[in-house]
């Protein structure tokens, strides 16, 4: 795919917010930056506190942290 078939894929998250599991690093992270890039609020995360938080266009994404295999953790991120 090249740059202008790409850009036309591009959507509009402007304030959407989006919940991205394992966004700290890997794909997750580049995930976040392109929800970034589209606007939306985004807030990622993982069982460890990541040394950096994936950022765009002078927007970064926020951090919680939890670990998805506990339930209990998993309903109280979304609450």
């Amino acid at each position: 795919m090249n740059q202008s078939q790409n850009q036309s894929h591009t959507m509009d998250f402007t304030g959407r917010a989006v919940l991205v599991t394992g966004g700290t690093r890997g794909l997750g992270a580049a995930l976040a930056r392109a929800f970034l890039a589209s606007g939306a609020d985004v807030m990622v995360c993982g069982r460890g506190t990541p040394a950096a938080l994936p950022s765009s266009g002078g927007r970064e994404a926020s951090f919680r942290a939890a670990d998805l295999r506990d339930p209990a953790a998993a309903a109280d991120l979304v609450t």
